[in-house]
């Protein structure tokens, strides 16, 4: 695989993870959605809120802990088939207002924390999900997967690191992938999540330091349905030692919601699908990109198809990244 290609498959496995904060509440019953507790609340430790339905329904949901979330019980295939009479639950945490709109107050990037993610390799997957009848879908990518394996990162400060001085104002750097050497730099603005660029975690002879010209909006804030933008960047600068230049152009909507069923369990989300074009020279490379974002959580789940396969809902991830 060229030095460009790593560069690129590395950005696409695990770019955007963040965490928010809460305080989890003790439950005794299990749930995977609301329609499994009397409350009609199931919350994101996989417990349902105690007490009965209300008229408030999932705006009546308790505070929780997503750092810690329990699994809860396995989400089989019948309850799959069963999901379109599942109405929408609570999910997000305190933080969050659940009004299917995900604003820049309701996720932090905090540097110094450990990020803790589940990863397949090359899963078939439904993508699309299970739809439900007012629109709304159900991903199951809880698990377990054949080759899974639980793999850690930590957000840092690149003005701590080697390469600050590049990137004058980025808000974090993080790894991009477990086999990969290499980390992507970022910038949190009032508006927008940035890509800065992609570099090495060594500087010296052989090191990668690429620079997006003009940054790459991975997200646009805030996230809601049918939002939708699109970015063309120059990359230069050095991959693994060797001159590079080439450009990107990355196309993103947010084209679906529900929920997701992840190891750390379940969350109310927005999807962002992303098709990502690459060209070095006469050569293209297209890769599609979902992201599942939760309020206060950020991106609880990740898949990203194999390159050039340019199916929207693809079937097959070349990696399925989820929190556990």
């Amino acid at each position: 695989m060229s030095t460009g290609n790593r560069a690129m498959r590395a950005l696409l496995t695990g770019a955007l993870f963040v965490f928010g904060a809460g305080c989890a509440e003790g439950g005794v019953e299990p749930c995977r959605f609301g329609t499994d507790c009397a409350s009609r609340v199931c919350r994101a430790d996989g417990t349902c809120e105690p007490g009965e339905a209300t008229d408030g329904g999932a705006d009546d949901a308790g505070p929780s802990d997503a750092s810690v979330a329990d699994a809860g019980p396995e989400l089989d295939a019948g309850a799959m088939e069963d999901a379109g009479d599942v109405e929408p639950d609570a999910g997000p945490p305190g933080c969050g207002d659940d009004d299917g709109t995900i604003t820049r107050e309701e996720l932090s990037f905090p540097v110094g924390v450990s990020l803790a993610f589940r990863v397949a390799q090359g899963a078939s997957v439904d993508s699309h999900g299970a739809e439900r009848p007012d629109g709304s879908r159900i991903w199951d990518y809880e698990g377990p997967y054949g080759d899974d394996a639980d793999r850690s990162f930590v957000r840092r400060d690149p003005s701590a690191e080697w390469y600050g001085e590049a990137f004058p104002g980025a808000s974090y750097s993080l790894p991009l992938s477990g086999d990969e050497a290499l980390l992507g730099v970022f910038e949190v603005t009032a508006d927008a999540v940035l890509l800065r660029g992609i570099v090495s975690e060594s500087d010296g002879f052989s090191r990668t330091e690429l620079e997006y010209d003009p940054p790459m909006p991975i997200w646009r804030l805030p996230l809601a349905m049918d939002a939708t933008w699109s970015e063309t960047s120059t990359v230069t600068g050095l991959a693994s030692g060797v001159s590079s230049f080439y450009s990107e152009r990355w196309t993103m909507t947010v084209d679906a919601s529900g929920q997701v069923g992840t190891p750390a369990g379940t969350r109310d989300v927005l999807r962002v699908n992303t098709r990502i074009t690459r060209t070095v020279g006469a050569l293209v490379t297209v890769t599609r990109r979902h992201a599942y974002v939760a309020e206060c959580e950020g991106t609880v789940a990740q898949l990203f198809g194999r390159d050039n396969d340019t199916d929207a809902e693809p079937s097959v991830a070349a990696e399925l990244w989820r929190v556990r």
